[in-house]
């Protein structure tokens, strides 16, 4: 069967047949408030690659987070679904070494069992040094976005936490703290300076400065709580751990940076969940900082080296990617970054259909990785004698992408005769989204209301198309 897929997808992307009733997509389109120029889509037959379905199948359109399904499927081509990233902790004689392997999922607690047994043997450390070196730091994902959302944060080899910390204050700010939350531990993130602003300023949070982090807190309400990304997270990684063994009873200096020396002893190994559940978690929950780690571990293992910047990270894993599903035409395709968080990125829906088709080959396991989405068969109150209890559930797991006045869904849908297709459709205003980005002030993270509602009314036309499909295939 996976020669049948390879044989006709190169030819049915290439000679498709226009979209069935497309008086009902008029429809749709107008019901949600949208014009059909904004609406592009692909349906293949996910057995033999037959298009059944397709209306502006080449337009280039924003990505948003689908563009983490690239990232995901060439990462466990590459790494293998069992790959785990290793965290490890050394020790040269008084000196401790941290040193960061990728793991996007790392807490503190992962670390907690080696600093017991530090403590029982009565350890002396007179040095801790941390290891981020097997790729560069940034400090943010895209310069382009909102600099105080949580998830717009630094990216390296050494991170925790999603490289986040919660800011809790009191007493309108005078009494604030960040820190490090996970499920085990919450540890004060002592790479995190918060000051207060005595007088008005228009933004409740403002980033001065990096290295430690540096932010001008102001107009707060009494009490409140707030996500806000870490800029340089090899550092605050280190220091936090300092805090983690400061609760174990070990006392460890201020962190430095430096290199594991290759005369270090392993103290503690961690691994870690296998890269088909990381990739599971990165897609259900749309993390930005998981997917560029796992694509700059990508990038390395391509490379066997590390990579010198995102732009070469993405650039070695989009051309690894151009060769491996060499049947779909990748022209006008481009990544800015790993996880989609850029208006620049572009795609079309009939590349995301077919490298959806060939994921299934190349990724036997991804079905399963891929968020299950709720569709109803129909609209609430729409069901059989107008009982919303009635009406069936769609079968659909797809990945969605989401940014002002751009939107995506990429998966696969069963059909109604028991028929797996696989799907790519978009919605993307261009003339609002290039208005937002000449607008927008990074300091702003909310996104404007019309944009909102916009974003509501795509779902809406989304889940009529998967509706028509689920009925006609």
């Amino acid at each position: 069967m996976r020669s049948i897929v390879l044989g006709v997808l190169a030819l049915s992307l290439a000679c498709a047949r226009p979209a069935p009733a497309a008086d009902g997509l008029a429809a749709l389109a107008f019901a949600q408030g949208m014009g059909l120029d904004q609406v592009g889509f692909v349906v293949l037959d996910a057995e033999d690659g037959q298009v059944l379905a397709e209306h502006q199948g080449d337009r280039g359109v924003v990505p948003a987070s689908v563009a983490k399904l690239p990232t995901a499927i060439a990462a466990l081509a590459v790494l293998g679904a069992d790959h785990r990233f290793e965290t490890e902790l050394a020790m040269q004689g008084t000196t401790l070494v941290l040193v960061g392997g990728g793991d996007p999922l790392l807490t503190p607690e992962d670390l907690r069992p080696a600093f017991r047994r530090l403590k029982e043997r009565g350890a002396r450390i007179e040095r801790f040094v941390y290891d981020a070196s097997a790729w560069p730091e940034m400090t943010e994902i895209d310069p382009a976005q909102p600099e105080n959302s949580s998830y717009n944060p630094g990216i390296g080899a050494l991170a925790l936490d999603f490289n986040r910390v919660l800011v809790d204050w009191k007493a309108g700010g005078r009494e604030a703290s960040a820190l490090a939350v996970s499920d085990g531990a919450r540890l004060r993130a002592d790479g995190i300076r918060l000051l207060v602003s005595p007088a008005p300023v228009p933004l409740p949070y403002r980033f001065l400065s990096e290295g430690p982090d540096r932010w001008l807190l102001a107009n707060l309400p009494t009490a409140g709580r707030a996500w806000l990304p870490v800029k340089r997270p090899a550092l605050n990684a280190a220091l936090v751990v300092r805090r983690l063994a400061e609760r174990e009873g070990v006392s460890l200096p201020m962190p430095v940076p430096g290199l594991r020396p290759a005369d270090a002893r392993r103290l503690h190994l961690h691994e870690s969940p296998r890269l088909a559940e990381v990739v599971r978690r990165l897609l259900e929950h749309s993390n930005n900082m998981a997917a560029e780690m796992v694509g700059l571990g990508t990038a390395a293992r391509l490379r066997g080296a590390p990579p010198t910047s995102l732009a070469d990270s993405v650039t070695t894993v989009d051309s690894w990617l151009r060769t491996a599903v060499a049947e779909v035409d990748w022209s006008g395709f481009a990544r800015a970054n790993h996880s989609g968080l850029s208006p620049t990125s572009r795609t079309t829906p009939r590349q995301m259909a077919g490298l959806m088709l060939k994921g299934l080959v190349l990724v036997p396991e991804l079905p399963g990785m891929l968020p299950a989405r709720e569709v109803t068969e129909a609209e609430p109150g729409e069901g059989a004698e107008g009982d919303p209890k009635t009406a069936t559930t769609l079968a659909v797991r797809a990945k969605t992408g989401t940014m002002a006045y751009a939107r995506g869904l990429v998966g696969l849908l069963w059909t109604h005769s028991g028929r797996r297709v696989a799907f790519a459709v978009f919605t993307y205003d261009e003339g609002r989204r290039i208005a937002f980005d000449a607008t927008l002030d990074r300091r702003i993270p909310e996104m404007p209301a019309a944009a909102t509602a916009w974003i509501r009314h795509a779902r809406g036309l989304e889940r009529g198309l998967l509706r028509s499909w689920a009925a006609a295939y």
